[in-house]
C-alpha cells in the first residue's frame, strides 16, 4: 500500500513535505488522493473478481480493514461496496 512515509523514504522528503508539496502541486490532499485511488481500484476488482471476497479486495487495495474501506468507498460513490459488486453484476 502506498502511503506518504513509503513516498517520503523513496523520494528523500519529510512527511510533512510530500503532505504539504502533493496539495500544493495537485490541489487535493494526498490522504484524499490515495483513498480515491484505493477505491477506483476497487471497482475495477468487484467487477473482474467475483470469487474474492471485500475484506481481500480492501486488502488488495491497501485498506487494513474492511469497515475502514467500506466508509470511504461509500463517501466517495454513495453507495455501500456490496449495493455496487450487485448492481455490476446485474448489468
Amino acid at each position: 500500500p502506498l502511503s506518504a512515509s513509503v513516498l517520503a523514504e523513496r523520494i528523500g522528503f519529510s512527511e510533512p513535505t510530500i503532505y504539504r508539496l502533493f496539495q500544493e502541486h495537485m490541489g487535493v490532499s494526498l490522504t484524499r488522493y490515495l483513498n480515491s485511488v484505493r477505491v477506483s481500484a476497487a471497482c475495477g476488482l468487484m467487477e473482474n473478481l467475483e470469487g474474492c471476497s471485500m475484506t481481500e479486495i480492501a486488502e488488495q487495495c491497501g485498506y487494513s480493514n474492511v469497515e475502514h474501506f467500506s466508509r470511504q468507498f461509500k463517501e466517495k460513490f454513495t453507495t455501500s461496496p456490496k449495493a455496487y459488486r450487485e448492481s455490476v453484476k446485474k448489468n
